[in-house]
């Protein structure tokens, strides 16, 4: 009697080797990270569009010209748009493809014209160094690279200096650090109030308000001057490729072996980064135990 053999009709079902269901829990892992992240960044985002559309902002003329004079000196080609909403606390710049600027429904009647314009310069150099643009881009980078802490170092750092090189603006103004800095002091204030726990304010403003209103006060004197468009180019675009470099390295010896079977760069890089651990490790165990 033959044995029974699987009819040529019906596939046999496919078994997935152990080996490889235990490499598909780190993407699994990734993906939920990523997908939580990325779905957070378009929330705040899109909440940010619904709470921060306002009206044209109905300034006078003087005000008006006094932002396009701005806008042009800080090398802006685009024009501007100013908006009046009762949901930010302080100006705030935004849009990838409207340059647009929200004020704060009172923001000709609680600032001096000094403190307007010093703020209003602060925005308009963000747009002008398209930080909306980069900020986007901080995001989705950290989003991809959650779990490694380099990310999210970057992404401080980015914000840090873009508020740093928006500060500096300020100096197109007559007096306008020291306006900056007392309008920096009065949004903080205005932030320790329960009111205003629903507005929208600057990430990071209150953990950096003393540093940014001590350098502020030291640019006192000193004269505006335009950045190296090249070399923020390149510190932008070159900085962020290094990261990901670095977090790919950093993870080398995660990854699958399916991607080592054959000689691939992939298997040769693998295979130099084991080596150089291999070598740094028992050196800096002997440096430990040298004294």
């Amino acid at each position: 009697v033959e044995p029974d053999r699987p009819s040529p009709l019906v596939p046999s079902p496919k078994v997935v080797p152990p080996a490889e269901r235990a490499n598909r829990w780190p993407a699994a892992l990734w993906l939920i990270g990523f997908g939580v992240l990325a779905g957070r960044i378009g929330f705040r985002r899109m909440r940010f569009a619904l709470e921060c559309r306002g009206q044209p902002a109905h300034g006078d003329a003087q005000f008006s010209e006094q932002a396009r004079s701005l806008a042009r000196r800080l090398g802006l080609s685009q024009t501007v748009r100013l908006l009046e909403s009762t949901k930010c606390l302080g100006p705030v710049a935004f849009g990838l493809g409207q340059p647009t600027v929200a004020l704060p429904a009172r923001f000709t009647a609680d600032f001096t014209p000094a403190q307007q314009a010093a703020m209003l310069a602060h925005e308009l150099a963000h747009l002008a160094a398209r930080d909306p643009a980069w900020y986007l881009l901080a995001d989705l980078v950290s989003a991809a690279l959650w779990w490694h802490p380099l990310a999210w170092w970057a992404r401080r750092q980015l914000h840090a200096a873009s508020e740093v090189a928006a500060d500096e603006a300020s100096l197109l103004v007559t007096n306008g650090p020291a306006a900056l800095a007392e309008s920096l002091v009065k949004l903080g204030g205005q932030m320790t109030e329960p009111k205003s726990a629903g507005g929208l304010g600057i990430e990071g403003f209150r953990s950096g308000l003393g540093r940014r209103v001590e350098r502020l006060l030291q640019l006192d004197g000193q004269t505006w001057r335009a950045p190296n468009r090249l070399k923020s180019f390149l510190a932008r675009t070159l900085g962020p490729l290094a990261l990901a470099l670095v977090a790919v390295l950093c993870t080398a010896w995660a990854w699958p072996q399916s991607m080592l079977a054959s000689e691939t760069p992939f298997s040769r890089l693998r295979e130099s980064w084991r080596g150089m651990m291999a070598t740094v490790a028992p050196s800096a165990h002997a440096a430990d135990h040298r004294y």
